[in-house]
């Protein structure tokens, strides 16, 4: 049913681990770009607005905290799979302008009251 895909035992060196092909295991300036841009996406959407009402609801900041964070790191890995799927389909470069055009359309149904 699900197709394992053997994973090659690379060599570890001073700058992280490597992959036979000369990439490094972890692009850190991707990841952190990631981080940068979700982090300010993330200030003040209706989630963190949830949490808030939440926390101050019941006063128990742990489990809202590991709820919050179990449903957001899920979201994120349907995101990931998505987008891997999708570009094995479809290029990069149309997906790029498709997502522009439809923040476009979508900017344009908000300036007039259509949502």
């Amino acid at each position: 049913m699900f197709a394992v895909r053997r994973i090659p035992c690379v060599p570890l060196h001073a700058a992280g681990a490597i992959y036979p092909s000369g990439r490094t295991l972890v692009n850190w300036k991707l990841m952190l770009t990631a981080f940068s841009l979700l982090f300010v996406a993330e200030l003040g959407d209706k989630t963190q607005l949830a949490v808030f009402t939440m926390t101050c609801q019941y006063q128990e900041p742990l489990p809202i905290f590991i709820g919050a964070t179990a449903a957001l790191s899920l979201v994120t890995l349907i995101g990931v799979l998505f987008g891997q799927g999708v570009t094995q389909i479809v290029s990069a470069d149309l997906l790029r302008k498709v997502a522009a055009v439809a923040f476009v359309i979508v900017g344009i149904l908000v300036w007039f009251d259509v949502f």
